[in-house]
């Protein structure tokens, strides 16, 4: 309803509602709904922050669905769109580390620049805050508070401990939980 009561001269609010019902009905469950509307949605949206978050929200969907491949081939578009933004380049690293799934090596890499682009927003706030928690024997995620979920991975070497990505004193507000 209130995309259908956008002025129709007010693109900037249209297409942020846009994205915004994408979000919406991903969070109700609705993952068919989310891929059909988002899938319409992306081809007519500008280049920018807007599009990226959109894919992200596609990506996530396509996880959900289809698994890490086909959410990666979504969210790599994305990288374009958020050029000149680390905090969400920050976010679409940290998803690809995720989607990466098998591929620890290319997991890994991802980690590594959403760190470095968390690190480059110089910022201490929700997107510079970082939880670090062991999810598998050997693997740790590092969880930005507020703004995506993982930024960061540590992968055990076979029969050696885990290697962090970071040091939680590199970055502000970083807390490590058992």
């Amino acid at each position: 309803a209130a995309i259908v009561r956008t002025p129709a001269d007010d693109d900037a609010s249209r297409w942020r509602r846009a994205v915004l019902l994408g979000d919406v009905l991903l969070e109700a469950g609705d993952l068919e709904a989310t891929a059909a509307w988002l899938g319409l949605q992306i081809p007519a949206l500008p280049a920018g922050e807007l599009r990226a978050r959109a894919r992200m929200t596609l990506a996530v969907t396509q996880w959900y669905r289809d698994g890490g491949q086909a959410a990666s081939e979504v969210i790599a578009r994305a990288v374009d769109d958020a050029a000149g933004d680390p905090s969400l380049l920050g976010q679409i690293h940290s998803r690809l580390a995720i989607f990466s799934e098998s591929d620890t090596g290319k997991a890994r890499d991802h980690a590594a620049e959403a760190v470095a682009e968390v690190r480059a927003t110089g910022e201490p706030g929700p997107t510079g805050s970082i939880i670090v928690s062991p999810v598998a024997p050997g693997l740790f995620s590092a969880t930005m508070n507020a703004r995506g979920p993982v930024v960061g991975v540590a992968v055990q070497k076979a029969g050696g401990p885990a290697t962090p990505l970071f040091e939680c004193g590199e970055l502000p507000n970083c807390w490590t939980l058992p």
